[in-house]
């Protein structure tokens, strides 16, 4: 698992790159990946995201309405995908955004516990 200034620096990192780019959909790619049911996932559709925080080892994707929170577990990965392929090695989550642009969720290894909940609200609700 990443260390907290890590995880600090890679929430800095992707507001600088993807803050304020619409969300156009959300794809869990693997049936554990996505933690909760309600609100749905694709509540975030159609809003930018407003912010990139942390809390604690925890990434919070906030798009206004709802929020996803992401946890890298131990070779977890989040970063952009260029080539958005339809079965990425290790692929466990996606989001596209509406000017072409899309972050995945990735793990390496056979474990796959890295996930994402969505929130309505505030993380800390």
């Amino acid at each position: 698992m990443p260390e907290l200034p890590e995880v600090k620096a890679h929430a800095e990192r992707l507001q600088g790159e993807f803050g304020g780019a619409v969300l156009e959909r959300f794809r869990a790619l693997n049936f554990t990946t996505l933690k909760t049911f309600d609100p749905p996932p694709e509540a975030g559709q159609g809003h930018p995201l407003a912010s990139v925080s942390t809390r604690g080892k925890f990434i919070c994707l906030d798009f206004g309405p709802v929020g996803y929170l992401v946890h890298l577990m131990q070779g977890g990965r989040l970063r952009p995908d260029p080539k958005q392929a339809a079965k990425p090695r290790g692929g466990m989550a996606r989001w596209v955004f509406d000017d072409g642009r899309a972050l995945m969720l990735s793990e390496a290894g056979k474990e796959h516990s890295a996930g994402v909940w969505v929130y309505a609200g505030s993380p800390d609700e």
